[in-house]
């Protein structure tokens, strides 16, 4: 209690007091690296980008702008080592929590060869990738995700922010606390989740995980197997060319398949669901629809036709497509 009424006090002072005068700080430091190397960036509430050009130097630049006295207390740092470089833009030790608001804007801007590897860390900030040949890794506590063509696995983490990733050779993971989640053009496995925003994946080639526990799920173009979680929202999956799973605790599900059928296995609790499928698809189908109603344009030779529930095959039959619902219908389109 005490601790929270101090901070209370100070941020009061603080708004009550002069505008204190806008200091800036500058640190710029080059180095001459090997390429393959490792950048590691500490931060603290600062935003980061990251890009690499032609060379063989990492070139880092840190622009902090705020209150004299804050600036003053500021560690930055640029070292070399055997394994690579690490930048420190942090606060000294024995400084509190409020030495953040003394800030008015903290960027860091490094510039790595392109075969280089990044991992980098903020407690508050922006994170942004580009053009990398390696293994990328970002965490920050409360910013949002831009990632832009890199050649090698992503791993990305927010507690706040939004995440945009594209153009990735390589696994993605990423994970947000509270923020949409957009990823486009990777040629690798991704599993993406968030806690409250949508989920957006489009033309990729690999297997696909998707999951968030409050907004929709819309995938297009995916070649691989694809499972879609959500406990708040609709899955809508186009063109897709891979087995699919898909469990909306309440929401709509359309999946349209383009290719081969691999097997399809979506539930929904209470919302319809609408399968787009080939005309020639050879399948085996096993739909429920609880208080509602299964119709199909594709002849199905079955062994239960009843009006809420279908179990039989298409063209001979084939991988299982199973479907069921506890109070909306069931859909089997003929796709032209």
């Amino acid at each position: 209690m005490k601790t929270t009424v101090s901070i209370l006090l100070a941020l009061a002072m603080a708004a009550a007091a002069p505008a204190a005068r806008c200091d800036e700080r500058n640190f710029d430091r080059t180095l001459d690296v090997s390429p393959g190397g490792l950048l590691t960036v500490d931060a603290d509430g600062a935003d980061v980008t990251v890009t690499a050009v032609e060379g063989k130097q990492v070139v880092v630049h840190v622009k902090a702008k705020g209150a004299a006295s804050v600036l003053e207390n500021m560690t930055l740092s640029a070292d070399k080592s055997a394994e690579g470089v690490a930048v420190v833009v942090k606060r000294k030790s024995g400084l509190s929590s409020l030495f953040h608001f003394g800030f008015e804007a903290l960027d860091v801007t490094v510039t790595v060869p392109k075969a280089y590897n990044a991992e980098v860390r903020t407690s508050g900030g922006d994170l942004v990738f580009g053009q990398l040949q390696g293994t990328v890794t970002g965490k920050t506590s409360g910013g949002d995700v831009r990632v832009n063509d890199i050649q090698g696995p992503v791993h990305m983490r927010t507690s706040g922010g939004d995440v945009r990733i594209e153009t990735v050779q390589g696994r993605v993971d990423a994970k947000s606390s509270g923020g949409d989640m957009t990823v486009r053009s990777v040629r690798g496995d991704i599993e993406i989740d968030t806690s409250g925003g949508d989920v957006q994946a489009e033309d990729v080639v690999g297997a696909v995980k998707l999951g968030t526990s409050g907004g929709d799920i819309v995938a297009r173009k995916i070649a691989g197997p694809l499972a879609a979680r959500t406990t708040g929202g609709g899955v809508r999956l186009e063109q897709m060319d891979g087995a699919v799973q898909a469990s909306p605790s309440g929401g709509t599900i359309e999946v349209e398949l383009l290719g081969a059928n691999r097997g399809i296995d979506v539930a929904t609790s209470g919302s319809n669901i609408v399968l787009q499928l080939p005309a020639s698809i050879a399948a085996t189908v096993d739909a429920a629809a609880g208080s509602g109603r299964v119709k199909s344009e594709l002849p199905i030779t079955g062994t239960l036709n009843g009006e809420s529930r279908v179990q039989g095959t298409i063209n001979g039959g084939g991988a299982a497509i199973r479907a069921k619902t506890s109070g909306g219908n069931i859909l089997l389109v003929a796709k032209k």
